[in-house]
């Protein structure tokens, strides 16, 4: 094996069923059961394994019960669809609008209501001030006018005194 390092060794042929063949003897081995598959389902002795695989596969029928429709009905069933999905997200389109309309009013009607109900606040407190200052001014009021009275009775009382000691010294004269 002198010469060069770099050769190649001599190529060999490739086993192929052919070969083994003509071989003999040296035949590819299956351990799949032929002879009771053809039992079990029933097939001759002499059924070879393709026989086999058929009887076990399921058969598939070629049968067409409903034959494919011609193109013009599918374009047709297609342009329907397309009409229906346009008019679908249109009527969502409309009802998301509608929604949202819808939520913009009750805000605006909530944020009336809190508006009012603070301006409602704001006046009974207002109205409670005023009645309390009405009060306070009524009593205020009704103390000096009994005050007033008092210095009304003191001062009648004391000009019917001068009245009966006037009258009182003009009987004492006349007697």
């Amino acid at each position: 094996m002198s010469g060069n390092p770099n050769a190649r060794p001599p190529k060999r042929r490739k086993s192929t069923a052919f070969s083994r063949k003509i071989r003999g003897g040296n035949k590819k081995r299956s351990s799949y059961d032929l002879v009771a598959a053809r039992e079990s389902l029933g097939l001759p002795p002499k059924a070879n394994a393709q026989q086999i695989s058929c009887a076990v596969a399921p058969s598939v029928t070629n049968t067409v019960d409903n034959p494919s429709p011609l193109k013009k009905e599918v374009k047709a069933r297609l342009a329907e669809q397309v009409n229906k999905n346009l008019l679908l997200t249109k009527v969502v389109s409309d009802a998301q609008k509608s929604v949202t309309h819808k939520t913009n009013q009750i805000q605006t009607l909530k944020q009336k209501v809190r508006d009012l109900s603070d301006a409602l606040q704001i006046e009974r407190k207002k109205s409670r001030d005023t009645i309390a200052k009405l009060l306070s001014d009524a009593e205020r009021i009704m103390s000096d006018a009994c005050e007033i009275e008092l210095e009304a009775d003191r001062k009648m009382n004391a000009a019917e005194l001068k009245v009966c000691m006037v009258h009182g010294e003009r009987s004492i004269q006349e007697f």
